[in-house]
């Protein structure tokens, strides 16, 4: 059965034909005017603007130019259709800058499975004064009052000599000024996320994670490694807060922790398909429990790599004790 968008393109195809065979039968003769397509392919998004009412356009607006040659046409569709089908990418929202409805629609189509990247981004979520705040906050967090967390190595290796302690965690304080702040911007993500699904989400506690000098790039994982499917809406949630322009995480869009094929026991992943997504001062990145993501590499030589975590989780799903601190690992492919 054609897909949807070769209908749509044959239907374009088409039009197209019968608008420049009547403006050659209308001159007698092909028409010098033509324009020639342009490299970037706009010939194509250009004609929805001769589209009959009732056929469906592309979602986005362009400058109309003249039709080309019929042969140039089907080419431009060709090219057109092959660079978007199977497009992925994190999507990136204006948390202020975007109205109510364009944000219900693009967090619940990014989150969804099947056909979300399953993570996004959210900017002008923090105010430069409570990153501040929190950057100042995170400062007194250090190899000395962390403990360490899962990077190169499963839990289970992570006792003895050669393990990789590089990694860590601590919980933020609760009388500090900077964890008030911080929960109320959760609270207000759990605000957005009843909004879009219409079931209250609950927060964690927000922690700073803390990559010393020299850290190496985390495992891929998933943050949910209940066995029940994290489900749509997601059951469990992952947030990571940037406080200041350092802050990178490595996502894999539409890749989970449960696809699984040909009778693997751990969900493989290409290091060709990683993108490495770049949560500036002020942003958030957030994503599903089964969303495969890991932690970047810290090459300096002296410097601490901090950020905020947290976890949303459905308030009407109490966390099971399979889960707790373990996270769904997945296999990484060097191709």
């Amino acid at each position: 059965m054609p897909s949807k968008r070769g209908t749509r393109f044959k239907k374009l195809r088409s039009l197209l034909r019968k608008k420049v065979a009547a403006a050659k039968a209308a001159a007698g003769e092909p028409t010098a005017a033509a324009a020639s397509p342009p490299a970037d392919g706009t010939v194509a998004m250009a004609a929805q603007h001769t589209m009959s009412e009732g056929v469906a356009t592309l979602p986005f607006a362009t400058t109309p130019v003249a039709p080309p040659p019929v042969d140039t046409t089907e080419m431009v569709e060709t090219e057109f259709e092959i660079l978007m089908e199977g497009r992925v990418g994190v999507p990136h929202i204006d948390f202020l800058g975007s109205s109510a409805q364009v944000l219900h629609s693009e967090v619940e189509a990014s989150l969804a499975r099947p056909g979300g990247a399953g993570v996004l981004t959210l900017a002008n979520f923090i105010n430069d004064h409570d990153a501040a705040l929190t950057e100042k906050a995170a400062e007194r967090v250090s190899e000395e009052n962390t403990v360490a967390i899962f990077n190169t190595q499963p839990v289970s290796e992570r006792r003895g000599p050669g393990a990789d302690l590089k990694r860590r965690q601590a919980v933020m304080k609760a009388t500090w000024a900077a964890t008030r702040v911080s929960v109320a911007r959760l609270e207000r993500l759990c605000d957005l996320m009843f909004y879009v699904y219409g079931r209250r989400y609950v927060a964690s506690e927000p922690k700073i994670l803390v990559s010393l000098p020299g850290a190496e790039r985390q495992m891929p994982h998933g943050d949910d490694a209940e066995k029940k499917d994290v489900g749509t809406p997601p059951r469990t949630l992952g947030v990571v807060m940037a406080i200041d322009d350092t802050a990178f995480l490595d996502t894999w869009p539409r890749r989970f922790c449960d696809d699984l094929t040909n009778g693997e026991l751990m969900t493989m992943v290409y290091r060709s398909e990683v993108e490495r997504v770049h949560v500036k001062k002020g942003r958030i990145i957030l994503f599903r429990g089964d969303a495969i993501h890991r932690g970047v590499e810290n090459m300096f030589a002296d410097d601490l790599d901090r950020r905020l975590h947290a976890y949303l989780r459905l308030a009407d799903e109490p966390i099971s004790t399979e889960w707790r601190d373990k996270t769904y690992p997945a296999k990484e492919i060097i191709d």
